[in-house]
């Protein structure tokens, strides 16, 4: 380096002050992941009365390694002494990073005319070296496409695709509808979104997409009579709603007379012979013809009656939609396989999603996002429900292909309904205290039992509370810790 170009960029000048000055070399401290090196240069401004001895510090070890510390005597306190630093390789694409060097006084080993001296900082410039032209976090010799960030064109970056073969497949899942216009990333890859048997690029509008039943008018959208009636609860538009209509097809079909019954009129009776009058019946005795018919419509009233609480109930029974895992103060890890390589965290920021309770589905799901940008998934057929006495929700998961442990606190749990309105029904939460679910509204001061059996509540739910009397439970969503444990999918396969 040409140590005549310096550059002043931290001291304390004051002639009657004790300081230090650093100077660079070419203006900046530049370092690259290869491990090429920069220096620059410190020199005191004041003669000490004994040793001064500055502490070199790096803020981030793994990107820039420095000179650990430099010793200034009263025979040599004018006299620059160089400092090294060294770039740090590592095996990810964090493009260029930018570390910076502390240097300080060591009060205990200094003259104590220098205690004073404020701390210096001198930038560095680490430059990555893992090869990522397109900038889309997917190494070269890993991408498909390494020149271009949106190798298919469907308009999601290739490193936020869900999974590697969709990075050249803009329609990943052949339904028809091109990824980048999927409403949900599950989508992506599922051709049949809400499972109601129509491919996500036949739906008419895109909130069909993840609603198997559009109009909330009771009929799943692949039983309505007609693609029109789909988004529309009265089809023809009658003031009757389609599942109130007579017969199908008067759904389609305005006439109000639509599936009544036109009985022909009476042509009156047949002439013949004079009946033969009966003699008159005693007034005390029952009648000869019973009105059956007002018991078979009783039967058919409180049938429909059933039929109309099942609906209205099952539209209204809450769902856990999301819980969301944070990150714990005490052991938050979230490792690559095996289990030789660098124990360090692999990630910080991660947002985890707990996706479960879905109608039809028995896997509980995970979505990882890493730092990196990339998406990590994982399932598991083991339900939590069925792990009472657990104190901590343990479970393990499949095909993660990088994430091995994650503990981590449950910090939010969404319930929702798929109606509309609740047309009262009101909702309570309640927790498991002691093997009982206790509603919140009853938990009251000195109405728990703090003796040695009382334990924290592991698992809370909702409960639906209709008019009639009757309710309906969401499955129990965990409280507190949860530890995931999980294998890679070529570990999975072995």
């Amino acid at each position: 380096a040409d140590v005549d170009s310096e550059t002043v960029i931290g001291t304390n000048l004051d002639d009657d002050v004790a300081g230090f000055e650093i100077t660079l070399n070419n203006t900046y401290v530049i370092v690259n992941e290869t491990g090429t090196t920069d220096t620059f240069n410190i020199v005191l401004t004041a003669e000490p009365l004994s040793d001064v001895v500055l502490l070199l510090t790096s803020t981030d070890t793994g990107e820039a390694t420095v000179t650990e510390s430099l010793t200034f005597t009263p025979e040599n306190w004018d006299e620059a002494q160089i400092v090294t630093v060294t770039g740090v390789d590592d095996t990810i694409i964090d493009k260029t990073q930018y570390p910076v060097i502390i240097v300080s006084i060591s009060d205990t080993d200094s003259d104590v005319l220098f205690a004073d001296v404020e701390n210096q900082r001198v930038g560095v410039t680490n430059f990555d070296d893992e090869p990522d032209r397109d900038d889309d976090y997917i190494l070269d010799p890993d991408d498909p496409c390494p020149d271009n960030p949106d190798c298919d064109g469907d308009g999601i970056r290739d490193n936020e695709e869900p999974t590697e073969p969709c990075i050249t497949d803009p329609d990943c899942d052949d339904d028809g509808l091109p990824d980048g216009e999927e409403p949900t990333e599950p989508c992506i890859t599922d051709p049949d979104c809400d499972d109601d048997g129509l491919l996500d690029g036949e739906e008419p509008t895109e909130p069909c997409i993840t609603d198997p039943d559009c109009d909330d008018d009771g009929i799943l959208d692949p039983d309505e009579v007609a693609p029109e009636c789909i988004t529309d609860s009265d089809c023809d538009d009658d003031g009757i709603l389609d599942p109130d209509e007579v017969a199908p097809e008067c759904i389609t079909d305005p006439d109000l007379e639509c599936g009544k019954e036109i009985n022909p009129p009476d042509p009156g009776p047949t002439p013949g012979p004079e009946p033969t009058p009966e003699p008159p019946r005693p007034t005390d005795s029952p009648s000869s013809s019973f009105p059956w018919w007002v018991i078979l419509a009783g039967i058919a009233l409180l049938i429909a009656a059933r039929v109309f609480v099942l609906l209205y109930l099952g539209r209204r029974s809450p769902i856990i939609t999301h819980i969301a895992i944070s990150e714990s103060d005490d052991d938050y890890e979230i490792r690559k396989r095996p289990e030789t390589e660098a124990t360090g965290k692999l990630m910080q920021d991660s947002e985890i999603d707990f996706l479960s309770d879905a109608p039809g589905l028995t896997d509980i799901q995970f979505t990882i996002r890493l730092d990196s940008g990339k998406l990590a998934y994982g399932s598991t057929k083991q339900s939590y429900t069925n792990s009472e006495d657990l104190p901590s929700h343990i479970l393990e998961l499949d095909a993660l292909p990088e994430v091995v442990s994650i503990n981590g606190l449950v910090s939010e749990i969404i319930w929702a309904i798929k109606a509309k309105r609740t047309l009262g029904i009101t909702f309570s939460l309640e927790f498991e205290i002691d093997g009982k679910w206790t509603e919140i509204s009853q938990i009251i001061e000195g109405q728990i039992d703090s003796g040695e059996d009382f334990g924290i509540p592991t698992y809370c739910r909702v409960v639906a509370n209709s008019p009639f009397k009757t309710k309906r439970y969401s499955n129990p969503a965990p409280l507190g810790i949860i530890n995931l444990s999980g294998v890679s999918e070529t570990q999975a396969s072995n």
